[in-house]
């Protein structure tokens, strides 16, 4: 199902297969915003997880991913975009934002202001 002119809900579940798929819908809408300024569609890496698959992944434990709060993207076929767009991005985000550069994604959530 739809959720946003870009995004649909199948994207955000959980990649184990377990069929959790709980995503906040104003996590999704900032990165509608987000596909909407840079035009080029964003490729979403994880969503929402469940307990196992977040242990598989080496996910943190509370991870917000847990509760559908964060997600972890990247353009496709951006890859030089994405640093670029990351930069300006960084102090505007107001919940949690990481750029892995080595592995080319990014980490956004929707919980308290935090970079690492």
């Amino acid at each position: 199902m739809r959720i946003t002119e870009n995004f649909d809900e199948f994207e955000f579940s959980c990649l184990c297969g377990c069929g959790f798929n709980i995503i906040d819908p104003r996590l999704v809408n900032r990165l509608q915003v987000v596909r909407d300024i840079v035009n080029i569609p964003i490729k979403i890496h994880s969503g929402c997880r469940c307990v196992n698959h977040n242990d598989d992944v080496g996910g943190e434990n509370g991870s917000l991913h847990l509760l559908g709060l964060a997600a972890d993207w990247s353009l496709e076929d951006g890859d030089s975009l994405l640093k670029k767009l990351c930069e300006k991005l960084i102090g505007n985000w107001s919940g949690g934002f990481h750029y892995y550069e080595l592995l080319n994604f990014v980490h956004t959530d929707i919980g308290k202001r935090r970079r690492w």
